[in-house]
């Protein structure tokens, strides 16, 4: 994160994998920019496990919807979870 502010490189850029799967499975931006607030809350953490490809690790946690923040309901639309709630919570009071 630290090279992306130096450099003024977005930390996932607007071409991403990552927002075409999102598209494709209709993961919303919305919940998708929380699953990012999240992952970036929990790899700034002191003693957080440093990656060598963290965008890699991020598509991946995307993709199997690690910290299970939403889920897909009876009509086939992405809603909250309970965590994903709380997620949100948190993270409105972070930005606040």
């Amino acid at each position: 994160m630290e090279n992306c502010r130096s450099t003024g490189q977005q930390p996932i850029p607007e071409g991403d994998t990552i927002f075409d799967y999102a598209a494709k499975v209709g993961i919303p931006h919305d919940i998708l920019l929380l699953h990012w607030q999240e992952f970036k809350a929990r790899y700034s953490e002191e003693g957080a496990k440093h990656q060598k490809d963290w965008r890699a690790v991020y598509r991946n946690s995307v993709r199997g919807n690690w910290y299970k923040l939403w889920r897909m309901d009876g009509n086939g639309a992405r809603a909250l979870t309970n965590l994903g709630e709380q997620a949100k919570r948190a993270h409105t009071k972070e930005s606040a």
